[in-house]
């Protein structure tokens, strides 16, 4: 199967904050670039980060709102289908959206389908896909077509 994009992603798996992510690049080339230039930079530090390839194979993302006059409950739940590294890793995230924004300031939370903290290929996944703009460019679209 084919992948509708690529990204290499350079990122740190630390024990204990769970995986960093520096940056994202279109090609192999420019991670390892960006990595050495790290080196160079951060010459005494323990990490010195890892690349990950990560192809999406397949994103759906689907909006839903069970709120009501009172209460704003809008969310979009994206599956994505994606291999990581030659893995093959599915994964789903629920966005809660505010007046169809990720707004965290307002309680706006992201979650993993299978718990709510994100494992490390979860995080690659989400940062790959740009989940949250992604929930927001789904909620727009539902109002276009809402209007219509």
């Amino acid at each position: 199967m084919d992948a509708i994009s690529t990204e290499y992603l350079v990122g740190d798996p630390d024990y204990w904050h769970g995986l960093t992510i520096y940056d994202s690049f279109s090609s192999r080339l420019d991670a390892e670039s960006y990595l050495a230039e790290r080196k160079v930079k951060y010459p005494d530090s323990n990490s010195q980060g890892v690349i990950y390839k990560v192809e999406i194979i397949k994103v759906d993302a689907i909006y839903q709102d069970e709120g009501d006059e009172v209460v704003d409950n809008e969310f979009v739940v994206i599956t994505v289908k994606s291999i990581i590294d030659n893995e093959d890793v599915d994964a789903e995230f629920t966005v809660q959206l505010d007046d169809g924004e990720y707004q965290p300031e307002k309680g706006c939370m992201i979650m993993a389908y299978d718990d709510n903290d994100f494992s490390a290929k979860q995080t690659l996944i989400f940062y790959a896909i740009d989940g949250d703009v992604l929930a927001e460019r789904t909620a727009d679209a539902h109002r276009v077509d809402e209007e219509s």
